[in-house]
């Protein structure tokens, strides 16, 4: 754990943020390069959209997966983003306690 923190804090050194949406990006951002959620469904549900695509021209299965890992990136961001700022309300409701 000592190790992530320390990975973390020189990441962090790197980036410079400017505010608060920027930090949350930047910890999103960390967190997603080191934390891989390549698991059996995600696979299971490319394979299936691969499938799908199936007789589609190369460029327009590239258009298609691009704007579905954008979406699943945006999308995890907002999850990600909302989780921490629970954990923030929950930590300064359990601090007042």
């Amino acid at each position: 754990m000592k190790e992530k923190i320390e990975a973390l804090k020189q990441y962090i050194n790197q980036l410079q943020p400017a505010d608060g949406e920027t930090v949350m990006k930047m910890l999103y951002e960390y967190h997603s390069e080191h934390q891989t959620y390549d698991n059996e469904q995600i696979r299971a549900d490319f394979h299936a959209l691969y499938e799908q695509m199936h007789g589609m021209p190369l460029k327009e299965i590239d258009n298609v997966i691009y704007a579905v890992c954008v979406l699943c990136r945006d999308h995890e961001l907002a999850g990600f983003t909302e989780g921490v700022k629970i954990g923030i309300r929950l930590a300064e409701e359990i601090a007042t306690e």
